[in-house]
């Protein structure tokens, strides 16, 4: 009985200790050991990688969804596995060293996004470039932006062909070994440098070079490529696939070039001088007797060519103008000074230097002979005026002299002291015109009476308003004189009888 007992309590034991070993067994933590949740991302960006192919020990389990995951089941957290995954057929990690450690684990593979860099021989970025990138049976196709520049997401660690096209021709094919750097990859597409020179073999700066491929082809006038010349006259046109090209110089909008031959691009960078006919015109202006140079005002001047603006207007304050680089031949010159056109004719450029435009030499005269106001005049302001432009000058004797007066009808004034004394309107178009302007004068009639108001036949002394006398007058039997020739400004009078001063003083203002 004793031993009966001792054996069912050790029963008892072994079974309360199976109990506890299989409820331990039961837990999750012990039954997760056997999973885990792979996570696959690219390498550069982090990116989820779907479809990804997943092997352990060599054996397919599956491909991952759409955010990277796949479940591996049976898998011995504490035990190393070879883990493998392929992306499109290709190994993109291999660990032979695996072990899980935890539920849920995360690798990032090589698989990045493909960045091609388009460049041409010399360097220059490409924009447009169709690229066909293959590798195995797989294709993608991208299209480089404006910086040459284009990418490919998820793109694995392998060998690539690249082809690439440029507006409808081939431009290169080669064989990359891509690890996840950027591609830069200098295609089939090179250049011409064009030395734009004037007809005197000088840099023409700011000229526009233009190229066609094959053929001036009807109707095109951009050309396939163009390139404007710097301070050197050099223009690099880049670019340019292999061939034969004719090739252009434009300036302000014209043809100033045509090669008469074709430029041969056949790899590097080829060479063209396009001798223009172009030259620097600079013209002088000299007044109309070709004495002097017409210094000292503002001028304007400007090329027509078919009744067209021809550049820009050149102005001058020194009497030459520069018009830059002109093309050889024949234009309408027309000079202004302000809203006076003093010049308007046909130049040969160059062969024309020097224009006589229309400023002429003048001579001045007041005249008021014959008249109590004839030795009035001798010093007298004179100012001309014809649009804008103003002059002045003061006689001497009676007389003045303007040189170099533009071409127009003038207005003129003449003033006495603080009076204006005569004006009009005089032309001048010819050289040494002597022109007369005669004063305004007036004629007066005086009354000279008594106390009784009964007319006496005074004489009366008549003076400027500055205290020149002009002349004594007599009334007749009546008191009644009259006076010509007077100038419109202030007379003051004294009147006398038989010597005898009878009025002191009067005055009138004719105007």
């Amino acid at each position: 009985m004793v031993f009966y007992s001792g054996l069912r309590a050790i029963l008892l034991a072994s079974a309360v200790f199976a109990s506890c070993f299989l409820f331990l067994a039961s837990i999750p933590q012990a039954e997760a050991s056997n999973w885990t949740v792979l996570i696959v991302r690219t390498a550069d960006t982090n990116q989820p990688i779907r479809g990804a192919e997943i092997k352990v020990n060599g054996t397919s389990l599956g491909f991952t969804d759409a955010n990277g995951r796949y479940n591996i089941t049976n898998i011995n957290r504490q035990a190393t596995s070879t883990l493998t995954v392929l992306f499109r057929g290709y190994v993109v990690y291999n660990n032979p060293s695996f072990r899980p450690n935890s539920a849920q684990v995360t690798i990032q593979v090589n698989v990045t996004t493909m960045v091609i860099n388009i460049r041409t021989a010399l360097g220059n970025p490409v924009a447009y470039v169709r690229l066909n990138v293959s590798y195995g049976s797989f294709l993608n196709m991208t299209v480089t932006g404006s910086d040459g520049r284009a990418s490919i997401p998820f793109m694995p660690n392998t060998t690539y062909t690249i082809m690439a096209r440029y507006r409808g021709y081939d431009v290169g094919q080669v064989p990359v070994n891509y690890g996840g750097a950027p591609i830069t990859l200098n295609v089939n597409l090179y250049s011409i440098r064009a030395e734009v020179q004037d007809f005197n073999g000088n840099p023409v700066p700011n000229a526009v070079v233009k190229v066609w491929y094959g053929a001036r082809q009807t109707g095109n006038t951009t050309g396939f490529e163009s390139a404007t010349s710097d301070s050197n006259g050099i223009a690099v046109i880049d670019k340019l696939p292999n061939g034969n090209y004719p090739l252009n110089v434009e300036y302000r909008d014209e043809t100033v070039y045509q090669s008469s031959l074709n430029v041969v691009v056949g790899g590097g960078q080829a060479s063209h001088v396009a001798r223009t006919e172009l030259v620097r015109y600079r013209v002088r202006v000299l007044d109309n007797d070709g004495i002097d140079l017409m210094t000292g005002i503002s001028l304007e001047a400007r090329l027509y060519r078919d009744n067209n603006p021809y550049g820009d207007p050149a102005v001058t304050s020194t009497g030459e103008f520069s018009f830059g680089l002109v093309v050889r031949r024949s234009y309408l010159l027309v000079i202004r000074m302000g809203d006076l056109e003093v010049f308007r004719d046909q130049v040969e450029v160059p062969l024309v230097t020097e224009v006589r435009a229309r400023f002429y030499d003048v001579a001045v005269r007041i005249d008021a002979s014959g008249t109590p106001s004839e030795r009035l005049v001798s010093t007298v302001g004179v100012k001309l005026r014809v649009g804008g432009y103003n002059v002045e000058a003061t006689t001497t004797n009676g007389a003045t002299a303007f040189r170099n007066l533009p071409a127009g009808r003038y207005q003129y004034e003449l003033t006495l002291g603080p009076y204006v004394i005569g004006s009009g309107t005089v032309d001048v178009n010819v050289e040494d015109a002597r022109l007369i302007l005669r004063p305004t004068l007036y004629t007066v009639k005086l009354i000279i009476n008594n106390d009784q108001g009964q007319g006496i036949p005074a004489s009366t002394q008549l003076k400027t308003y500055d205290d020149i006398v002009i002349g004594t007058f007599q009334a007749n039997e009546e008191g009644r004189l009259t006076i010509s020739g007077l100038l419109p400004i202030l007379f003051r009078g004294v009147v006398s009888f038989r010597g005898v001063t009878v009025n002191e003083g009067y005055e009138f203002l004719l105007d």
